[in-house]
């Protein structure tokens, strides 16, 4: 939202400019949870034209809205994964800008974000144990989940199912679910868990109570590792991301980069990148569920270990992940064709 009133300005500027040269401008949204939301007298201190007010510019709620008029006043609008921009266009994610978003739809376009394939790279990674070769990721597997285990204190057991957790620790991030379920899974499976993250002091805090009634099988840190986090991620079998809503998400990327493979509620970019083994899939990659409960997630958890007690069938779905196209390649050339048109239409 820092950004989006450009477009105002880029707009007031062309009013006095000819039509073969004015400036064009594409708005990218990532979270649109977040607007900037400001006074009217602040958009009277601006130096936007008194006409940019209203509702078909900075005015929402009676309010300046800087993100509502970006969206208002771009040519193209783009966000970070085609589910995304097709769920804020509905009213239980457009978070009050659905209306506008529906009226600008046909300039919408979602474009999947990549990753740096040359920063994740489980090959070269230095913070590994071993390298993971794709081809043949089991024993780069095994031992990175030994000293992942180790590096947590917990029992070097390398035949129970290991799932990681990297994550804000906020509503959006939905690991209440996890919480919500943990004892039960504590009891009646022989999974174990590493969770890296920080965020709610009372998440914080439920998520050291139940690792300090199970120390050898949940293994926290609060706070942010980068290299934790890449270990994680190549420890684990499984990484879990129940978000609640997520525009794109980068985690189960980096996940399937180092063959964990995610298990996510199927919702924005996490729909986008992962292909259910459920949906007959041909090279499925991962396990996704629909609603934001502890009950299914806690199906798909189920769905995940009766494919690890499968070895033939894990180790696909492993190379099918360690496999998935993430380079930024495809996004560029996304945004290239997005600029493209948005010149074309001077």
């Amino acid at each position: 939202w820092m950004a989006a009133a450009v477009c105002g300005y880029v707009n007031a500027a062309n009013e006095k400019k000819p039509k073969k040269n004015q400036t064009k401008s594409v708005l990218t949204i990532h979270n649109l949870q977040h607007q900037g939301v400001f006074s009217h007298p602040d958009f009277l201190s601006s130096g936007l034209p008194k006409t940019h007010w209203g509702m078909d510019g900075f005015e929402h709620e009676g309010a300046l809205n800087l993100l509502k008029g970006g969206i208002q006043h771009a040519d193209k609008i783009t966000t970070v994964s085609p589910t995304y921009a097709n769920e804020i266009r509905t009213a239980e994610y457009g978070c009050g800008l659905e209306a506008s978003l529906q009226y600008r739809g046909a300039d919408l376009i979602g474009i999947l974000n990549g990753i740096d394939e040359f920063s994740w790279d489980p090959q070269k990674d230095s913070a590994l144990t071993l390298p993971i070769n794709p081809s043949r990721p089991k024993a780069g597997k095994n031992a990175c989940k030994k000293a992942l285990l180790n590096e947590f204190k917990m029992d070097e057991n390398l035949e129970s199912p290991l799932f990681g957790v990297v994550s804000r620790l906020c509503d959006q991030k939905g690991l209440d679910l996890l919480m919500e379920i943990l004892p039960q899974l504590m009891a009646e499976t022989h999974a174990n868990f590493t969770i890296l993250g920080s965020g709610e002091a009372a998440d914080e805090q439920a998520i050291k109570e139940l690792s300090a009634s199970f120390p050898n099988r949940i293994g926290v840190n609060i706070g942010f590792d980068d290299g934790l986090a890449r270990r994680i991620f190549a420890g684990s079998d499984f990484f879990l991301m129940p978000s609640r809503f997520e525009p794109c998400g980068l985690a189960q990327q980096y996940a399937m980069r180092y063959g964990s493979l995610p298990i996510a509620r199927k919702t924005g970019g996490l729909a986008d990148t992962i292909r259910p083994i459920a949906h007959g899939e041909l090279s499925p990659n991962g396990f996704l569920f629909s609603e934001s409960t502890g009950k299914d997630l806690w199906k798909a958890i189920q769905e995940g270990l009766r494919v690890f007690a499968n070895n033939r069938k894990f180790t696909q779905l492993r190379k099918n992940a360690l496999s998935q196209p993430c380079s930024w390649e495809q996004a560029a050339r996304q945004y290239l064709q997005t600029y493209n048109w948005t010149m074309e239409d001077s």
